[in-house]
């Protein structure tokens, strides 16, 4: 304790990092018997000290009293949320809850998602500080499990995970199904933690093949757990069978048509992430940092390489499932398909029109349209009160064309999954998965400019990525008497992408139709959140980025 009167000098430091990092050293410390100096913080001029002031209270293990219950209700009405939310959760530490709990639900609450993030971290910033166990009820942070945003709802699996808190896991079994990769992980996380108790609920997702589950499933099952390896090898022969069967469906189709182009690449998509469990799964039952390595070499789509990484499986997994996997990986050896092995195109159609995949339900239902497999009308009918909103687009689309219905010309009038299909023909978009792309359609705006209109002028503010569907744009630039032509951009090429990434968003030139011109437009922000929630769209835009200054500096480099 020699530390403390030079760590109690320092709570009056000039600076306010200093101060902070003070009080939450003699926190640490424990030194309780300086209490008295540390709670002058609540008054320090400084949020942050503020902010760590309070989330030393509990480890202090600071009894509850008026003065203290007094400054702390003061502090609910300070104008910065984020110490009001802390002070809220050191009075339900103290055992005040009527008041701080009312305050948190009207946070947790809040149309704001900031002030919703606000009130979870405050409780597990608080939970963190603790020894004992943080006396909260944890349904409060369980309902943020079913918030709208994904940010919310990973800060709250975070602090169920700060909190150790594993005493309903149901809510973490759904959350393995989430369209977030981030709430999916996080719940594995706990969940893996709470093994042998999470056993019941991953063995029956591994039972049911539960596709938007499985992975994270996976992940929540302890290496070597003795008690899920017979669970595993179950899954293992179940998901080699998958395989079996989605490579069986696209080597019964000609992807001659969009759609049925469109159908074989999902189809491709969905192997490959099984290929990847597959793998995963193997992982479980002996070194699974050397077999994610393998997983990864796997999609690099050569050949030898890929060799090389069956060869890595054969000795680094277990043996007697190795023999069984092997087979359906080495796609140019023993595992390969024959003409008998091909279905009928009406059967694979009639088969996906029932499958729990709403993607390939709804592709499905368009390929029949595509093929004029009139036949699939009233099963088509029948999907009309489908759950899925891309689904019932799609049989919307297909049965006013089976009808003889004229289909709307307008861009703006195509659905999500005429987005998609154009989307697949722009080289930065053609290799992302149908979900990526579903989740670009979704935020996309079809937009139409006739030949020599103006899209955006140089200088103005604007945020908007705009994709060439169909046509020629003009890229100018102002010189001293006029506009000089830097570029022409074609079909599948974007445009604007310099406003979305710079801050403030100004043209930096001005953009014109050279010919009639079809476009997908997308909003600055939207798009954004799209780029930080899906790595595999960023790193295309960035490598058809690079491509393009590579491009240019070839060509500064020859005008020179």
């Amino acid at each position: 304790m020699m530390a403390v009167p030079d760590l109690v000098e320092r709570l009056s430091d000039e600076d306010a990092s200093v101060r902070a990092a003070a009080t939450a050293a003699l926190a640490d410390l424990g030194a309780k018997a300086v209490f008295h100096k540390i709670i002058l913080g609540l008054d320090d001029p400084d949020d942050l000290v503020r902010e760590e002031t309070l989330a030393s209270l509990p480890k202090l293990g600071i009894d509850s009293s008026p003065d203290l219950v007094r400054n702390l209700e003061r502090l609910l009405k300070y104008k910065n949320v984020k110490i009001s939310s802390h002070a809220a959760v050191v009075l339900m530490y103290l055992g005040e809850t009527k008041t701080a709990k009312s305050f948190l639900l009207r946070l947790l609450k809040s149309k704001f998602v900031e002030k919703r993030l606000t009130a979870l971290d405050a409780i597990g910033h608080i939970a963190g500080n603790m020894v004992e166990k943080f006396p909260i009820k944890v349904n409060l942070i369980l309902a943020a499990l079913n918030d709208e945003s994904p940010l919310v709802r990973r800060e709250a699996i975070r602090v169920l995970i700060v909190l150790k808190e594993t005493s309903d896991l149901d809510p973490l079994l759904t959350s393995l199904a989430d369209e977030d990769a981030g709430v999916k992980k996080y719940a594995s996380e706990i969940l893996k933690q709470a093994w042998p108790k999470s056993r019941a609920g991953i063995v029956r997702i591994l039972d049911e093949m539960n596709q938007r589950s499985i992975d994270a499933a996976l992940d929540a099952i302890p290496p070597g757990a003795p008690d899920a390896l017979d669970v595993l090898r179950g899954y293992i022969q179940r998901e080699v069978s998958n395989i079996w069967y989605l490579r069986t469906l696209v080597n019964s189709l000609d992807d001659s048509g969009k759609v049925v182009a469109l159908m074989a690449a999902t189809l491709l998509h969905r192997e490959k992430l099984s290929e990847e469990r597959l793998i995963k799964a193997v992982g479980l039952f002996g070194n699974r940092r050397a077999l994610d390595i393998v997983r990864k070499t796997l999609n690099s789509g050569d050949t030898s390489t890929r060799a090389a990484a069956l060869e890595a499986l054969e000795t680094l997994g277990d043996p007697v499932i190795t023999k069984e996997v092997l087979p359906i990986l080495d796609r140019g050896g023993v595992f390969t398909l024959d003409k008998e092995q091909k279905m009928d195109v009406q059967i694979v159609i009639g088969g996906l029109l029932e499958s729990e995949d709403y993607w390939l339900r709804a592709i499905s239902a368009r390929a029949a349209l595509e093929l004029e497999l009139m036949n699939f009308i009233p099963v088509i009918r029948k999907m009309k009160s489908d759950p899925n909103p891309l689904v019932k687009q799609a049989v919307k689309d297909v049965l006013a064309g089976m009808n003889g219905g004229a289909r709307m010309k307008t861009l703006r009038t195509l659905s999500t999954l005429d987005r998609i299909l154009l989307m697949r023909e722009i080289p930065m978009f053609s290799r992302l998965s149908p979900e990526d792309l579903e989740k670009i359609a979704e935020v996309a705006v079809e937009q139409l400019f006739s030949s020599k209109s103006f899209i955006c002028h140089e200088g103005e503010h604007g945020d908007s990525l705009f994709i060439i569907v169909h046509g020629q744009v003009s890229v100018l630039k102002k010189t001293e008497n006029d506009q000089t032509t830097l570029a022409i951009r074609r079909d599948g090429e974007f445009v604007g992408e310099m406003a979305i990434l710079e801050s403030p968003s100004i043209r930096s030139a001005t953009l014109q139709a050279a010919t009639d011109v079809r476009m997908l437009v997308l909003d600055g922000e939207s798009f954004k959140a799209i780029l930080r929630d899906r790595p595999e769209v960023a790193i295309s835009v960035l490598q058809h980025m690079s491509r393009r200054v590579r491009d240019l500096n070839e060509l500064v480099g020859a005008a020179g």
